[in-house]
């Protein structure tokens, strides 16, 4: 079967192996690539005939939508799954935090707009064209929604505290992940199925500050984990995952 698949944060870390590990399947037939400037994509990737590149940025919703409409006119209306990576830990505007006394407004602002609120406009304006690939004769298999989130985000887990802004909004991205799941077992004829997944710590620039802080042995590439969250949505159900946050090694994370 060919797929047409879209990863939202494709320019560099996890985004970009996923990418990679995409247009070499002869499974994927389209690979709908967004970042902040598709520029920064490497040159092979950009000059791929299976690429379809285009700017996204987490505060403009326009941008999200005109990728939705030029699949809707262009690649048959449809997509099999959607994966958005893109997600922020620390940049020039936010680092983690060790108390809620170091909380700043602006820094948690930003930290949900990237992380609960941009996922939730991509899942917006893609749900149509994974609805569209559930109704298909063409295809088979329950179309998916994948969101990068993170074992921190679980509330049941939480026995360190701090990081507060990266935990909550993580934690506000896996109930939007549950509320799709409902929304998406009511599509006919097949489900549409959404899935958290927690990458663990792999080897990219989001992680770099705190590697040291991890065991050298749980630390993937950025090549591995890309398999690993490709492994989860190509095998996601909505008897199985849906609505859940899963882990790499196909573990459940405690809500």
């Amino acid at each position: 079967m060919s797929m047409s698949v879209a990863v939202v944060g494709a320019s560099r870390g996890l985004g970009l192996s996923l990418a990679r590990l995409l247009l070499a399947s002869p499974q994927i037939n389209h690979a709908v690539l967004t970042c902040r400037d598709p520029s920064h994509m490497p040159k092979d990737i950009l000059s791929h005939p299976k690429t379809h590149a285009f700017p996204v940025s987490a505060n403009d919703e326009e941008s999200v939508a005109s990728v939705a409409k030029y699949v809707k006119t262009h690649l048959n209306g449809k997509l099999n799954a959607v994966v958005h990576v893109a997600g922020v830990l620390h940049d020039e505007q936010v680092y983690p935090e060790t108390s809620i006394t170091k909380v700043k407004r602006d820094a948690m602002m930003h930290s949900f707009e990237v992380n609960s609120v941009f996922p939730a406009m991509t899942a917006k304006h893609f749900l149509p064209l994974l609805k569209a690939a559930a109704a298909s004769p063409d295809d088979s298999g329950e179309p998916v929604y994948a969101a990068l989130s993170a074992r921190i985000g679980s509330i049941g887990d939480n026995r360190l505290g701090g990081w507060v802004s990266y935990r909550a909004s993580k934690a506000a991205l896996n109930q939007l992940i549950k509320t799709l799941a409902i929304e998406g077992s009511r599509v006919k004829p097949r489900p549409v199925v959404a899935v958290g997944i927690h990458p663990g710590t792999c080897v990219t620039d989001l992680t770099a500050p705190f590697r040291k802080n991890v065991d050298p042995a749980t630390v993937r590439s950025a090549e591995r984990g890309a398999e690993d969250i490709w492994k989860i949505v190509a095998t996601a159900s909505a008897q199985g995952v849906s609505g859940k946050c899963v882990a790499y090694d196909g573990t459940i994370v405690p809500p």
